[in-house]
């Protein structure tokens, strides 16, 4: 019998993750890993033939960020060596992830379209 985690290993390798024990570790120790401006401003979303994607979580940070890829990118390195990483892709976020107002409002406090309509019933 094949233990659990090997298998679990084989098969994210067969789906393109060849570093899930790599990503696994990134995702637990992001702000250690990464450092608060990237902790507060991004999240790593999976790790593939080298290359960490990393989403914005919105995107007035993406500017902000691309700056600092090099960086990121250095301190991934430092981390896991450079067999391992191999560069840093930075995505703005998708749609769902960004908050509706830049107060943080819902989109209804915010005024928005959705706001004016009335109650449905």
């Amino acid at each position: 019998m094949i233990p659990l985690e090997e298998a679990l290993e084989a098969t994210l390798r067969r789906l393109g993750l060849a570093e899930p024990l790599v990503m696994m570790t990134i995702a637990r120790d992001w702000e250690r890993i990464a450092g608060p401006r990237w902790a507060e401003q991004a999240t790593p979303i999976y790790l593939r033939e080298g290359t960490l994607v990393v989403e914005a979580k919105d995107r007035r940070g993406v500017g902000f960020l691309r700056y600092a890829v090099a960086e990121l990118r250095q301190r991934l390195v430092d981390e896991f060596g450079a067999d391992t990483i191999k560069g840093v892709e930075l995505r703005p976020p998708s749609r769902r992830a960004e908050t509706p107002a830049l107060s943080g409002e819902s989109p209804a406090q915010a005024g928005t379209e959705l706001g004016k309509q009335p109650p449905f019933r």
